[in-house]
């Protein structure tokens, strides 16, 4: 019988082999395990981080519009189809025939007037006006602008309707000082037919006038932001 032959540091060839197999065994399964391993905390991080992912996007939230016009009363000229809004609780419009104002309303503390008339000539100019603001209509109209000021005689301030041709005739801007010619007054045209659209403040206490600082104080008042929404609230149905 044949003798297994050895190699010189006395391992025969069969342990050779028993001993590569082993080794090739302990690799597999190594590696085996690491993998299992890795993707178990690789799935665990995915998840992880999806979950603080979820957790911290932000949250969309929808503000609902407010529509500043809630609730309030409307007029409307039948003949012209001249419209605006006003607070439900200030008074009824009545027209003022001996001034030419086909409809005045005011507040409860007669601190606000509207005054609205049609037709008017166009010979109100008072001079020297300065410019507060330029306003646009709540419903989109380029004929016309809201403009903010007051004349120098008074200061009394307030804001018109004007078509926007008067706008840029009279070169009208925030902070400018502008001559009203005596032949055009602060108006705004429909058609053919012009009319005044005006929201001011009324001095309670008899005086004409008050002062510069007063005037511009006022747009910045509860008064004046109610002015502002009046005149902007201008439609022609």
């Amino acid at each position: 019988m044949g003798k297994i032959r050895k190699n010189e540091a006395g391992f025969s060839v069969v342990e050779i082999l028993v001993l590569l197999l082993v080794v090739v065994l302990i690799g597999v399964v190594g590696s085996f395990v690491y993998n299992s391993n890795h993707n178990k905390t690789t799935a665990s991080l995915t998840t992880t981080a999806a979950t603080k992912s979820a957790t911290t996007a932000p949250t969309k939230t929808t503000t609902p519009t407010v529509d500043p016009y809630n609730g309030w009363k409307l007029y409307c000229d039948a003949a012209t189809g001249n419209c605006f809004k006003y607070p439900s609780d200030w008074g009824d419009a009545s027209s003022l025939d001996a001034q030419g104002v086909k409809a005045f309303i005011q507040n409860k503390a007669a601190t606000v007037n509207v005054e609205y008339s049609e037709p008017v000539d166009g010979t109100g100019g008072l001079g020297s006006y300065v410019t507060s603001s330029l306003n646009s209509l709540k419903i989109a109209n380029s004929s016309y602008k809201v403009v903010g000021g007051y004349y120098t005689v008074g200061n009394i301030p307030g804001y018109n309707l004007v078509d926007t041709s008067l706008v840029e005739q009279y070169s009208l801007a925030a902070g400018k000082t502008s001559t009203i010619s005596s032949n055009n007054d602060l108006l705004f045209t429909k058609a053919t037919n012009k009319a005044t659209l005006t929201v001011h403040y009324n001095n309670t206490t008899g005086s004409s006038s008050i002062s510069a600082s007063q005037a511009n104080d006022w747009f910045n008042s509860a008064d004046g932001k109610t002015a502002l929404l009046i005149a902007q609230s201008y439609y022609n149905q």
